[in-house]
């Protein structure tokens, strides 16, 4: 699938220079995932795994236009595609209720010679935890991941360092059916 953004860009520079703006747009291309997962009921316990493989090739370069030609740029990033892993279980402690959690190895797309600020990625490790309660018609969910990232270094040349990043995400919903 093809996904064009369009937009401004602006440059904003000290005076005696002139600034400028100009409309910009660029196209990529997202990648394909295919996915692949085996699970076994054992009683009350789920237990799950899965092996995913993104297409990240696809977006291993971009070209950014604008209408007066400043911002015209080609950028190379070198994309691979790249394999994940997870495991997951669900277990019903009851008709009311049951827990779950997994854990996801994701491998980054971005080799280190291009990685840069624009997205800062590595190797993440995911952890998930969630609990369902449920009574008559209503049903009632929420869920934590926290996804740690490793220390990755980048070698650009002029913007090289290290990229450290986490993310914690929390979730919470509702449901009725009759």
């Amino acid at each position: 699938m093809h996904i064009k953004y369009k937009g401004g860009a602006y440059f904003y520079l000290p005076s005696p220079l002139s600034s400028s703006s100009t409309r910009a747009a660029a196209t990529f291309t997202l990648p394909f995932v295919a996915a692949a997962g085996l699970s076994k009921q054992i009683g009350a316990l789920v237990l799950e795994g899965d092996v995913l493989y993104s297409g990240w090739s696809s977006m291993s370069s971009y070209r950014v236009s604008s209408d007066n030609g400043s911002t015209n740029t080609f950028y190379y990033k070198g994309w691979r595609n790249t394999p994940s892993i997870a495991f997951g279980a669900n277990y019903r402690l009851n008709k009311y209720f049951e827990i779950r959690g997994g854990y996801m190895f994701d491998k980054s797309p971005i080799p280190r010679k291009t990685l840069g600020p624009e997205l800062p990625d590595s190797k993440r490790h995911i952890y998930t935890l969630g609990a369902t309660c449920r009574k008559n018609s209503f049903k009632a969910s929420i869920g934590y991941q926290t996804t740690l990232f490793n220390n990755e270094r980048s070698y650009l040349p002029a913007i090289n360092g290290t990229y450290r990043n986490f993310a914690h995400v929390g979730f919470m919903s509702f449901e009725y059916n009759q």
